[in-house]
């Protein structure tokens, strides 16, 4: 059996919901469908980029506010403005 190269691309859905899908265990979907870690680093840097440019034009807006704009978490909007790169 031939080994295939990974997919390499974002998920939108979690490994376990894919993998209840496709019949295949959760580990199988996690090897095979995957995005090289220099592309997630340079997604999550751009991420933590846009939500200090948002805050920065809007000032008002609570943290919470923002993670709804952004849909993400709470603590990725905390440690995006309390980084200390």
């Amino acid at each position: 059996m031939s080994k295939r190269e990974p997919i390499r691309a974002r998920r939108e859905e979690s490994a376990t919901v894919l993998a209840k899908r496709f019949n295949v265990h959760p580990t199988t979907i996690r090897r095979t469908v995957s995005e090289e870690r220099s592309e997630y680093l340079s997604w999550t840097s751009k991420r933590r980029e846009d939500i200090r440019a948002y805050r920065a034009e809007h000032p008002e807006m609570s943290m919470r506010a923002i993670a709804a704009h952004f849909e993400c978490s709470i603590g990725t909007v905390h440690n995006a403005l309390h980084e200390t790169a």
